[in-house]
């Protein structure tokens, strides 16, 4: 008997019209995975690129994408621990999420605590754990200065929430008053406008930088001594080629720049930081913001409302 399930694939690349949504085979389920009934799906850029061709490890078409779900466990491999079963969990995947139902490796595992829902646990998710490693890197303390350009994306809000959270002096850069009262709502309560970056002092012990474009250094000039530019995203693009000398410039301020990616992370090392999370959120009762909860079945919707702009907070599919 073939078990089918719904799902989106994407047989060619191309606009939202390319996100089909079908019947498809159970996934099979290897030694060491299990089979997870999705609830809740994580929809982010990194989908986007992919329904365009632009995701350098899927370069062919005729897959499932989503790399984010929460769901319950029906189905563990013959070498799983039994453990699993029945256990609600938030898995990262490669591929796979836009469906009802998707094999993953234990590895990639982590359970969700009772209290926090299906969509809250998707909706902090990777977002959450960039957020995360972000401020380890930005080494602050209580009531220590940082700023964030980008707090409006899916990352930079989470980040805010979190910096919040522990104490932080959090300042959100501005493009425009359009999301301000977002920002507000989040807790946000202080805010860099553009022209006024250049009459701000050096005194940001770090600024987590996830637009990066054009006019980095000018940012680079807002870091106090030994304070620390951490690059977690670049939504604007490339920086200028001579970026960089900024840092050397001003070399007797001990600047340190860090460029991060979640891939660098072991799978132990990434689970056991989301364990970190969900207790914390749990703890502080903090909430991811919302902007769209869809069916499945309305993949489409999701990408072109995350691609207009005008989003504040997850878009979320569910089951």
């Amino acid at each position: 008997i073939i078990h089918l399930m719904k799902a989106i694939k994407i047989e060619k690349f191309g606009s939202t019209e390319v996100l089909n949504y079908i019947d498809e085979p159970r996934p099979s389920v290897g030694e060491q995975e299990v089979l997870i009934k999705i609830k809740a799906i994580g929809v982010g850029r990194v989908d986007i690129s992919a329904r365009k061709g632009l995701y350098g490890p899927l370069q062919e078409p005729g897959f499932i994408p989503g790399i984010e779900v929460v769901g319950e466990v029906i189905i563990v491999g013959e070498n799983t621990p039994l453990y699993w079963f029945g256990k609600r969990v938030f898995a990262r995947l490669f591929k796979g999420g836009y469906a009802e139902e998707v094999s993953v490796p234990v590895s990639s595992l982590v359970e969700v605590p009772k209290g926090i829902t299906d969509i809250q646990a998707v909706a902090f998710g990777v977002n959450a754990l960039v957020a995360s490693f972000s401020l380890e890197l930005s080494s602050l303390e209580k009531d220590d200065r940082l700023l964030i350009r980008g707090a409006t994306g899916g990352i930079g809000s989470i980040a805010a929430i979190l910096a919040n959270a522990n104490g932080i002096n959090v300042t959100a850069e501005l493009q425009s008053d359009r999301k301000r009262g977002n920002l507000v709502d989040i807790g946000i309560k202080q805010f860099l406008k553009q022209e006024d970056i250049i009459s701000q002092e050096a005194s940001y012990k770090s600024i987590i930088d996830l637009v990066l474009g054009k006019g980095v250094d000018q940012y680079v000039n807002l870091l106090a001594d030994r304070g620390h530019y951490i690059i977690s995203g670049g939504a604007a693009g490339s920086p200028e080629e001579e970026f960089g000398m900024s840092f050397l410039s001003r070399v007797h301020k001990s600047l340190n720049l860090h460029i991060f990616s979640l891939n660098t992370f072991s799978d132990s090392e990434i689970n056991s930081r989301m364990t970190h999370l969900f207790k914390f959120i749990l703890e502080y009762s903090l909430v991811a913001p919302l902007h769209e909860v869809l069916l499945l079945k309305d993949a489409a919707q999701a990408h072109d409302l995350l691609e207009s702009g005008q989003v504040f907070g997850k878009i979320i599919l569910i089951n």
